[in-house]
């Protein structure tokens, strides 16, 4: 339900204020519930990348995105996944989301 709200056929602008609140969600969840929300943070990151010329709202979302860089490496350096192959991988994939769309400006 919250994917299909943040970013079913794209990002919203619900994303947002949202965005943040998933980031940190994500520190204090079971393993099957971060599972969940690294799957929509993903989403978005992919959402955001696809966009040329983005807006307030979805350069916004994108800031709070790149601050949490240093998270998702920790999550991906200290295996702090839970011991999910999942997760890992899922925190993989938006590290390297983050690093390409940085890279290309």
């Amino acid at each position: 339900m919250v994917w299909k709200l943040l970013c079913s056929g794209g990002i919203h602008p619900i994303a947002e204020p949202t965005v943040p609140y998933l980031i940190e969600l994500s520190q204090l969840v079971t393993v099957d519930v971060k599972l969940e929300v690294l799957d929509i943070l993903k989403s978005c990151t992919v959402s955001l990348t696809n966009i040329e010329e983005r807006l307030a709202w979805q350069e916004q979302t994108w800031v709070a995105l790149a601050v949490a860089l240093p998270l998702f490496r920790q999550m991906r350096n200290k295996g702090s996944g839970g011991g999910s192959e999942d997760i890992n991988v899922l925190v993989e994939s938006i590290i390297e989301l983050l690093e390409m769309d940085s890279n290309r400006k």
